[in-house]
């Protein structure tokens, strides 16, 4: 997850800060170090890396870094 390393968990997505999205530990939601949604995407395999001028470079497609698992 854009440089995250944390295997293969079970996290409970929540609001925080009207944002959805993940404490990755109890660490974590002491110090308010929240992990949104929108930051849990990642560059598909058959994605494209492509410059904008006066934006820089950027991914074509991503795809979401998590399972949906009921409860």
């Amino acid at each position: 997850m854009m440089g995250h390393v944390i295997g293969h968990q079970d996290f409970i997505v929540e609001e925080f800060r009207y944002c959805l999205g993940i404490f990755e530990s109890e660490q974590h939601r002491l110090a308010c170090r929240f992990t949104p949604l929108c930051d849990l995407f990642e560059p598909a395999a058959d994605s494209e890396r492509k410059y904008i001028s006066n934006f820089g470079d950027y991914d074509t497609k991503h795809v979401q870094y998590w399972m949906d698992l009921e409860s």
